[in-house]
């Protein structure tokens, strides 16, 4: 599915790119999830995500990027 109104091409590179150059890279996860619409999550995605979130502010182990199933 594509998000409508950001297409991934354009969100994530240049932002990636510019942690990059800040040297901020350690701290830059990206999740995605194949949903119709813009940031388009469920609650239960978002709750078990912000728990890695949580999880990685607590015992420094950083969240996997990639797909939310």
């Amino acid at each position: 599915m594509k998000d409508q109104l950001i297409p991934a091409r354009f969100a994530i590179v240049p932002f990636k790119n510019h942690i990059q150059k800040k040297g901020n890279q350690e701290f830059y996860v990206v999740k995605y999830t194949n949903r119709k619409g813009h940031c388009n999550f469920t609650p239960e995605q978002t709750g078990k995500d912000f728990d890695a979130l949580r999880n990685w502010v607590k015992t420094g182990v950083k969240a996997e990027a990639g797909f939310v199933e």
